[in-house]
């Protein structure tokens, strides 16, 4: 339900990813993303919610395979509480009944051998990858149009010879 009411901030990196992934898959979408750019997806009720939202899908996720840091983590990770211990950080439509949701630190260990991995470490490794970046943190919509333009470009620098390596990745899919 987070994808229906929810459009998640997102950094240059993972714009640039997700804009590579559309060029791979859907180049007509991509240019289209760069030339007229993308609008969250507003709700009957008013909400609005992110554009690559896909009610055909069975991933709900147009860009599933590339998702954000934060679509990938949801409901998986944990948040630092005030005394620095990973918890459970449960949304307003998850549930807050007794169990391994409210457990914290040591009590994760317990239940489930280990503890979650917590967003914001993972987000500093993201980070990490272009610190220079880290200050560009914008809405999907603004920074996918923005990256869409630039992958864009990039893809056509390449006029590749019949006989030149294939250097474009595979592009994922989820299994």
């Amino acid at each position: 339900m987070c994808c229906e009411s929810f459009v998640p901030d997102i950094l240059p990196l993972e714009a640039a990813y997700i804009a590579t992934f559309l060029a791979g898959i859907d180049r007509d979408l991509a240019f289209r993303i760069a030339a007229e750019g993308v609008q969250a997806r507003v709700r009957s009720d008013g909400q609005t919610g992110c554009p690559l939202y896909r009610d055909e899908s069975i991933y709900h996720c147009g860009i599933y395979e590339a998702r954000p840091l934060v679509c990938r983590m949801f409901a998986f990770s944990a948040v630092r509480g005030k005394n620095g211990e990973p918890m459970f950080s449960v949304c307003r439509h998850g549930e807050y009944g007794l169990g391994a949701r409210l457990l914290t630190g040591k009590g994760l260990v317990e239940v489930f051998g280990l503890e979650p991995p917590v967003i914001a470490d993972m987000g500093s490794e993201l980070v990490a990858i272009d610190p220079s970046s880290s200050g560009g943190r914008k809405a999907l919509p603004e920074a996918l149009a923005e990256a869409s333009g630039l992958v864009l470009f990039l893809i056509g620098m390449n006029d590749r010879k019949d006989d030149d390596p294939d250097l474009q990745p595979p592009i994922p899919r989820a299994g």
